[in-house]
């Protein structure tokens, strides 16, 4: 991985690029989770590296400013500047034309953010979304993330709790318009994860839209599988027994495979 550092109205963009090693490959775009409140471009690292290796594409995790210190939308903000200066940069030589946007948890909402405003993507995936920051009244599923948790991050992320429900926030309450400007999207939920419903919900409406969408649950899968996975921090502990660690990865194995097949057949779908 490549540190690459950019600069935007006086802010230092930051990010991590792996080079795929040939030119006019296409570029996987990752937006790291953390309740809009924690982690970095560095927790994505190995699952970026896995799958650029597996496809052969280039890769690209994003840092992004961090509440409460930066609120809403700081960090969509900083994702799309950062993406910008990437497409920008004549040292890397990725297809700018097959661009996969891949977001996780509160990184998928971003995603979502990003999508709207970057020049058309290939296609994305959403991980395990959190797509309605205004929704205080999910049902908890044991061992996900608790209520008071989720609540905590959205506060952080944007204090006024009526702005919550504006689109740029929780897309669930996107128009049937916007909907039908997103490109092919994978949605990917855990059935042990209380925010599986707001993928539900978003998949239901892409559909409803017309729009090119698939949704697969992992019914074992917990919040956060693929990034945990990924990075051997799955373990075991108070809610965890050595069974719940193996499915774990065995989900994340399986949702590996169905991304790569996903980008990997629109990539040889456009070229038909």
């Amino acid at each position: 991985m490549k540190e690459l550092c950019y600069t935007a109205g006086g802010r230092a963009l930051r990010a991590l690029y792996l080079d795929a090693g040939a030119a006019g490959k296409p570029l996987i775009v990752d937006i790291h989770g953390g309740g809009f409140c924690f982690g970095k471009a560095d927790d994505d690292v190995r699952l970026c590296e896995r799958l650029a290796g597996e496809t052969g594409y280039n890769a690209v995790t994003l840092d992004y400013r961090l509440a409460p210190a930066h609120r809403y939308p700081a960090a969509g903000e900083d994702c799309l500047d950062t993406l910008e200066a990437v497409c920008g940069d004549e040292s890397l030589h990725f297809d700018r034309e097959k661009i996969f946007v891949i977001g996780h948890s509160a990184g998928a909402n971003l995603a979502v953010w990003l999508l709207r405003r970057m020049k058309k993507a290939a296609g994305a995936v959403l991980d395990y979304p959190w797509l309605n920051i205004a929704d205080n009244r999910r049902k908890y599923i044991r061992a996900s993330i608790p209520k008071f948790i989720l609540d905590g991050f959205a506060k952080r992320y944007c204090p006024d709790k009526a702005m919550r429900k504006d689109d740029g926030l929780s897309p669930v309450y996107m128009s049937q318009e916007a909907l039908e400007s997103l490109p092919p999207m994978l949605l990917i939920t855990g059935g042990c994860d209380s925010l599986r419903s707001d993928g539900a919900v978003f998949f239901q409406k892409l559909k409803e839209a017309g729009c090119d969408v698939r949704h697969t649950e992992y019914s074992q899968a917990r919040h956060g599988f693929i990034e945990m996975a990924s990075d051997g921090r799955v373990k075991k502990n108070f809610y965890t027994n050595a069974k719940t660690v193996c499915e774990q990865y065995a989900c994340y194995e399986k949702a590996v495979e169905e991304i790569k097949n996903f980008m990997e057949g629109l990539n040889e779908g456009d070229r038909t």
